[in-house]
Parts: C-alpha cells; sequence; structure tokens
C-alpha cells in the first residue's frame, strides 16, 4: 500500500512540475533585425543628428553650385527665424550622446537652426555680373579745357588775431604772400576781387563788435 501511494505521488510530483514548465516557458521572440541591425540600432540610425539635412533642389541654374551654396540651401531648422526657442533647442542638444566629435556636434547645432538662404543663393547664381558695351574705348589724350571770364573772390580776415606770430611771420605776413601766390597760378582771363573783414576799431574789447561787423571791398 504505501509503495503504491509513493508511486502515485512521485507521479503527480512530475505531472506538476512539468505543467508549471509549460505554463513559464517563453516564446522565443521575434526576429526584431533590420537588414542586420537590431530594432536599437536602427532607432539609434535614426536618431535626428544622424539624420542627412533636407535640402532644397532648384532647377535650371547656369551653372554648378560652389560646396559652400550646397550647405547654404538645406533648409531651415526646427527653431529657425521666428520659431527660435533657446530653451527648446538646449533641451533637444540634451539628447545628443556624449561621444560624437566637434564636428557632429556643430552640425546637430546647424540642423536646428539654420536659416532658409534657398532664394538669396539661387539669385545670386542665376545674377550675372559682366557688361557689354558697344562703344570704343576713347583715346588717352585729353585736351585742356579753355577757361574765360572767371572770377576769384578772395576774402581776407583783417582782424587784430593776424598780427600774431607764426614761423614765417605774422598771420598777416603768411596771407598776404599766400595770396600773392594764388594769383600767380590763376588763368590770365581771370578777374579777382579782395574784400577784407575785421579791420576797423582800435582791437580793444570795447571794439570787438564793430570790428566783427565791419567788412570792405579793397579790389575788384
Amino acid at each position: 500500500m504505501k509503495r503504491l501511494l509513493f508511486v502515485i505521488l512521485a507521479a503527480g510530483v512530475i505531472v506538476g512540475g512539468c505543467g508549471k514548465a509549460e505554463k513559464t516557458k517563453k516564446e522565443p521572440e521575434p526576429d526584431q533585425s533590420v537588414e542586420g541591425k537590431t530594432a536599437k540600432e536602427a532607432e539609434e540610425k535614426d536618431a535626428w543628428w544622424e539624420k542627412e539635412p533636407e535640402v532644397y533642389e532648384p532647377a535650371d541654374l547656369p551653372r554648378e553650385m560652389t560646396e559652400d551654396e550646397k550647405d547654404l540651401m538645406r533648409k531651415p531648422g526646427e527653431f529657425s527665424g521666428d520659431q527660435y526657442d533657446e530653451q527648446a533647442a538646449i533641451e533637444k542638444l540634451k539628447e545628443l550622446p556624449d561621444n560624437l566629435t566637434d564636428d557632429q556636434y556643430a552640425e546637430a547645432i546647424v540642423k536646428l537652426v539654420a536659416e532658409d538662404y534657398h532664394e538669396e543663393v539661387q539669385e545670386l547664381i542665376k545674377f550675372d555680373p559682366t557688361i557689354e558695351s558697344t562703344g570704343s574705348r576713347p583715346d588717352e589724350e585729353i585736351d585742356e579745357p579753355v577757361v574765360n571770364g572767371v572770377h576769384y573772390a578772395i576774402l581776407l580776415d583783417a582782424s587784430g588775431s593776424m598780427n600774431a606770430q607764426n614761423k614765417g611771420g605774422t598771420r598777416m605776413e603768411e596771407a598776404k604772400s599766400a595770396i600773392m601766390s594764388f594769383i600767380d597760378v590763376l588763368p590770365k582771363e581771370s578777374t579777382v576781387s579782395l574784400r577784407v573783414y575785421g579791420h576797423e576799431g582800435t582791437g580793444s574789447d570795447a571794439d570787438k563788435e564793430r570790428s566783427c561787423a565791419s567788412t570792405e571791398m579793397l579790389y575788384n
């Protein structure tokens, strides 16, 4: 009898153990690889800082764009222009991993705040700076103009301050010398007049108003 009970209990343990194993056994997970990469790797590959920037594709340009011009053809970033939000941009940059190079960090910043210059770039590329001239070139011989009937009016300060000494004499002496040198180089057909001011009075403070108001044509 005892032997029979032992066999029954042993069979129950085996059956119970097998049933529990079947309930806890995990089904094999489906293959999550994407073109040979795990889902995590694929997700990292699709991170915003890894994506190629979107660019405008202009047509009918007269020439090939330079590398700098191609860079300026990128579409505006998420925080460009009126959409700029410094705090939001900083939070976005916190998503960057720590193992990027300086160039990658710089490119990530540009992706966020790049402005839209594509219209200006296209206008510059289409602009033609060449000028066509149908006229003939002038020769290098230039005839000096003939000056006739030109009048030169000379105004001379004749106040008491002209008695002050300069390196070449008084201010009045230097002014007279400058006037004579000027007259010597005038065209022969020219006419000259000389007017003075500040010449009346004694030069004292009491006569200052009279002196400043005085003027006279001495030669015409």
